[in-house]
């Protein structure tokens, strides 16, 4: 391991360096060999390794991975957008300073946040700075979500339970809940919060306007947005 040191502040700015070069958070290297050992293509190179690449700690590094980054090394460049996250993020992290005091801090957060505050980094840390990217890009998407609901979402249902009902809505958000196998989405319509769970896949849908066909399963007031009242769908169809 490398005994160089690092300011919090530069080991971040090479996470979102390697977060932007991946296009996403990948926690393991694999370099794709056939049983002779002959190369298939190119590696996937963990985040933190692209991070210890960048700050020159190729300590037992696939030979065909460090050849992989050299030659995107103008992509490794940091950027200013990797600057201007980096900035954005400590302002978040610093955020978690009051949450610390009063111990409002989950096992990840407490880890995240004892990180921040260290004087030095060394490359041991890399792992769990390579990961703060993706954490704090979903952290404000979910901001920026609730933000959305809570300014838009002050109409009524949109109709009785049993109803049968379509309408057009902006599909605002989808994910895939391996707990529960099944999506779940949510979508404005006018004034309106919906939400509804489909063993479909409709995530290239997300962010664009729909039409949807539905029965209205329940409404209520959400347990999520406080004060929103939400209609919970089923039997779903979107065009």
């Amino acid at each position: 391991m490398s005994k160089e040191v690092y300011t919090f502040t530069k080991a971040l700015t090479i996470a979102f360096t390697a977060q932007r070069f991946n296009d996403k958070y990948i926690k393991e290297t694999a370099v794709p060999y056939t049983i002779d050992g002959k190369l298939l293509g190119d590696p996937t190179v963990a985040n933190k390794q692209i991070m210890r690449f960048l700050v020159q700690d190729h300590s037992g590094m696939d030979p065909n991975v460090i050849d992989f980054l050299n030659k995107n090394e103008k992509k490794l460049r940091i950027s200013e957008d990797d600057e201007n996250d980096t900035t954005e993020t400590i302002e978040w992290l610093e955020g978690l300073a009051m949450r610390a005091m009063a111990t409002d801090l989950n096992g990840f957060e407490s880890k995240l946040y004892a990180t921040f505050e260290k004087d030095d980094i060394s490359t041991y840390d890399f792992g769990m700075i390579a990961s703060i990217p993706q954490t704090s890009q979903r952290v404000v998407k979910k901001e920026t979500l609730e933000d959305m609901i809570m300014k838009t979402c002050t109409g009524n249902w949109v109709g009785k339970v049993g109803d049968k009902v379509s309408f057009t809505a902006n599909l605002i958000s989808g994910v895939y809940s391996r707990n529960y196998s099944s999506y779940i989405y949510v979508a404005i319509s006018d004034d309106k919060l919906i939400t509804f769970w489909s063993q479909k896949d409709f995530l290239e849908e997300v962010g664009k306007n729909v039409k949807i066909w539905a029965k209205v399963k329940r409404t209520d007031m959400s347990r999520w947005y406080n004060g929103i009242k939400e209609t919970q769908l089923n039997y779903v169809k979107i065009n």
